[in-house]
């Protein structure tokens, strides 16, 4: 059974989704597809967790931080069966994700936490099996290019035994904001 746990992803603009959408619909075949959402996971937290501070922290960092372009550039599978497509890692994204973790860092699983330098972004394409992936990854790596993408708003979830449920979703600035008193 799997454990009930908050999340913070970043969902991308419409022509991004589109984007990514048509290198998931290249591989993707199963149920899951149904309910694909592109996005790009900020955090995980796995330790009890006031949903109304949560709330508060999203809120005031879209408030302090602008949407972000990057481009993806590469595809690849990790843990043997999660398809995926890779950033290019600007200083810009890290600092996104550092100054996103400046709050309750300590109760993110570890594979999110900053200290645990395991965290990698990407954005999941298709999990399947070991030997589905080995099918589909060909076909991908075939079809992709490098593609420009756009970060437009932060979203809470919280996974339960019935699926992901949205909290919240805040949208980030558009252009800088002249708050001082961001993180």
């Amino acid at each position: 059974m799997r454990r009930d746990f908050i999340s913070v992803i970043a969902l991308l603009d419409d022509e991004s989704t589109k984007n990514v959408q048509y290198y998931h619909n290249l591989i993707g075949n199963d149920i899951s597809s149904q309910n694909f959402l592109p996005h790009l996971t900020i955090a995980v937290y796995d330790k009890p967790i006031d949903l109304d501070e949560i709330k508060e922290w999203v809120r005031y960092f879209c408030s302090c931080h602008k949407e972000m372009s990057f481009s993806l550039v590469a595809v690849g599978v990790f843990n043997d069966s999660n398809i995926f497509a890779l950033p290019g890692v600007s200083h810009d994204l890290h600092q996104f994700y550092k100054d996103f973790h400046q709050k309750y860092d300590d109760k993110c699983k570890d594979f999110f936490n900053l200290n645990s330098n395991e965290w990698f972004p990407h954005i999941g394409l298709l999990n399947t099996t070991l030997k589905n992936a080995k099918e589909k990854l060909p076909i991908l790596m075939d079809a992709f290019k490098v593609t420009s993408i756009k970060i437009k708003s932060l979203r809470i979830t919280k996974r339960s035994s019935n699926g992901f449920t949205t909290i919240s979703e805040v949208a980030l600035v558009k252009t800088h904001s002249p708050n001082t008193d961001c993180c």
